[in-house]
């Protein structure tokens, strides 16, 4: 597993996803990618944009950091470059995978359909084994920037958060942290279902 420092990451970057606040800030960094080029067939209605806070999201992900990481880190304001001084925060080591009838139940509580569910499972799980890990979670977030955002996963995706967002046809940064929370949420239950969730520890 290549690991991806959250000191690396360029304040640029984090400046971009910290100009909106998350509600959410309950995983653990992420530090491996898997290549994933699969592209669906059924674009949305409607032509979504990503601004600038979500490309800042995507960006991390490219690097294998989740969004709700660095709201988490104690080290997020030296990173950001500001003044405030941040509490060091417990976070969870995450490091189990969610099934296809998981994820199905998560865009299903985003307002998506099962076909949609499944377009989009077939490009996250970029290994073929019926699962997505974080590693191919943030992957697939990766490929959201691809040809400017206009691939039909795109499009899907963006869709499907922003239709859980504020519906305005234009993904922030908020609405992409929201999914990642949601995912982490399901892929933590599932660990805790089946014993394997270890003992929090402080982030360094």
């Amino acid at each position: 597993m290549t690991l991806a420092p959250i000191s690396r990451l360029l304040a640029t970057e984090f400046a971009k996803v910290n100009s909106k606040q998350s509600s959410s800030a309950h995983a653990d960094p992420v530090f491996s990618l898997v290549g994933n080029s699969s592209v669906q067939e059924t674009p949305p209605a409607q032509h979504i944009k990503f601004d600038e806070s979500a490309e800042g999201v995507i960006h991390l992900a490219s690097v294998g950091v989740m969004d709700i990481t660095i709201y988490a880190n104690p080290l997020a304001a030296q990173i950001s470059g500001s003044p405030l001084p941040t509490a060091a925060a417990e976070l969870i080591p995450v490091d189990g995978s969610v099934s296809k009838a998981d994820f199905e139940r998560i865009v299903a509580q985003y307002g998506g359909s099962v076909g949609e569910a499944d377009q989009l499972f077939s490009t996250f799980d970029a290994n073929g084994d019926n699962s997505i890990s974080n590693a191919e979670l943030l992957a697939g977030l990766a490929q959201l920037n691809d040809n400017g955002g206009d691939t039909t996963f795109a499009q899907t995706f963006g869709e499907l958060v922003d239709k859980h967002g504020d519906h305005n046809g234009i993904v922030d940064n908020l609405e992409l942290t929201d999914f990642e929370a949601a995912f982490v949420q399901v892929e933590t239950s599932a660990q805790a279902d089946t014993g394997t969730t270890s003992s929090p520890r402080i982030a360094s």
